[in-house]
């Protein structure tokens, strides 16, 4: 499922989403997050998890208008019903076992356990169902693998008591042996936590970020850097199959990753300014791309909106007459509108690309320039055509088996500059499909959907 993050940030949570004052949701924010298509919305997400308290956001009585904890637990359940995603909620680490199973138990409980009665008193009398949870956020940051390890049983038995169906999962790292440099550790996160941990699991978290730090300047804004950033997904691809394939010397195998962050990364300063130029759409895409080979159930964004320029949401507003519709909500709303049902088999023959390391890039060889991955549901075939390189690049189009297409819609997601913010989607229709040519610009996306006639 493709999804999303809601943070607790800041001085009224549910940023763009929910007006403090008013206590109600912006229609028109959630006319414009709704084409982003997410299955999934995950809470109260970030940092921000770890200082999160749910009780302080149920209720009457929050502090009055503006209050922190206006938009809560509640306000949450109904903004997925009304985007109609799924919910997913991290638990506050921090706040210890009892608060998170009371929070189980005030989202899914029966009316007649204390916390159900509470959400009932409150204006919510059924259960609201609830079925994926997360133990803390990030939690390598601030803990040795060992504590977080030992710390997991004590929640996932608790939170399992106030609802045995529900599922959780602990938190991870995106390759294997990696040693938290936060806290100086000297036992490996992931093997340290499913050795101790794992039994209790129904999942493993993990977060990707293309990590390219220090901040690059504008004058190493090169297609050089270019094809780095571009050469890291398939990077990404192989450490998450590492990932998974060591689940099986902890007798794990087969436990899922939820990938319930991804983005890219640009340094701390500027606000992350490249994630608002083509490059980071044509990155998402390319992890987009990746993950639905690698099968993953669950892959959220971060993140859903801003009610200011912060750059790595999908939508921000930074006053009240502009919207700010990111690359990443242009490549995530095309990606949910034309990707859908079973994954096909794909061959690409054409040019490669090498590229330089840079942060945690390695260098590479060999890449492909073109990222496809294709799907068909029914008569409705859809390709997602990549293109890695600086230059436009002709593609040839190739159906395996009888079928021919009868219609087809061609969306393009592409930029003036790769390193700049003017960009867009552009779409052409055809009635009668001949030979499957197309001329794909330099850094783009692009996506076809073909009706078949069989």
């Amino acid at each position: 499922m493709n999804g999303n993050n809601v943070k607790a940030w800041g001085t009224g949570t549910g940023e763009l989403v929910w007006d403090t004052n008013r206590q109600a949701f912006r229609e028109e924010a959630l006319a414009r997050l709704a084409p982003l298509g997410a299955r999934v919305l995950r809470f109260p997400g970030g940092s921000k998890a770890e200082e999160y308290d749910w009780k302080a956001a149920v209720g009457p009585k929050r502090g009055g208008a503006g209050s922190r904890w206006s938009f809560g637990t509640d306000e949450f359940l109904e903004l997925c019903r009304r985007l109609g995603a799924v919910p997913l909620i991290t638990v506050n680490g921090g706040a210890g076992a009892q608060a998170a199973a009371e929070w189980v138990e005030y989202v899914n409980g029966a009316a007649g356990t204390p916390m159900g009665k509470l959400r009932a008193e409150n204006g919510h009398p059924e259960p609201y169902g609830v079925r994926y949870w997360e133990i803390g956020n990030e939690n390598y940051v601030s803990m040795k693998a060992r504590d977080y390890a030992t710390l997991v049983p004590v929640f996932a038995k608790a939170m399992k008591a106030a609802d045995p169906s529900i599922l959780v999962g602990g938190v991870g790292w995106a390759w294997p042996g990696w040693k938290s440099h936060y806290t100086k550790d000297t036992d490996p996160w992931n093997e340290t936590v499913l050795a101790i941990a794992g039994p209790y699991l129904d999942a493993f978290i993990i977060h990707a970020y293309c990590w390219i730090d220090p901040k690059p300047t504008p004058e190493q804004r090169t297609p050089g850097l270019m094809r780095t950033v571009l050469g890291w997904p398939p990077q990404m691809a192989r450490e998450l199959a590492e990932v998974r394939a060591s689940f099986a010397a902890a007798g794990r195998a087969g436990l899922p990753i939820w990938l319930t962050e991804f983005n890219g990364y640009y340094g701390e300063g500027g606000m992350c300014r490249p994630l608002g130029h083509t490059i980071n759409g044509v990155l998402v895409a390319s992890m987009m791309n990746e993950f639905a080979r690698l099968g993953l159930p669950i892959v959220c964004y971060w993140d859903l909106a801003t009610s200011g320029w912060g750059r790595f949401s999908a939508l921000a507003h930074p006053s009240e007459n502009q919207w700010l519709y990111r690359p990443s909500w242009q490549v995530l709303s095309l990606y949910a509108r034309t990707l859908s049902g079973r994954l096909l088999p794909c061959a690409v023959q054409g040019p490669t690309f090498d590229h330089d390391k840079y942060s945690i890039v390695k260098a590479g060889s060999g890449t492909p320039g073109l990222d496809v991955v294709a799907a068909r549901e029914g008569r409705t075939l859809s390709i997602l055509l990549v293109n890695k390189l600086e230059g436009e690049l002709e593609v040839a189009v190739d159906l395996a088996g009888p079928a021919r297409p009868r219609h087809l819609l061609q969306s393009t997601f592409s930029g003036e500059q790769v390193w700049g913010e003017k960009c867009g989607v552009s779409e052409t229709t055809n009635l009668n499909p001949g030979p499957l040519r197309f001329q794909l610009p330099g850094c783009s996306v692009t996506s076809l959907v073909a009706q078949l006639d069989r």
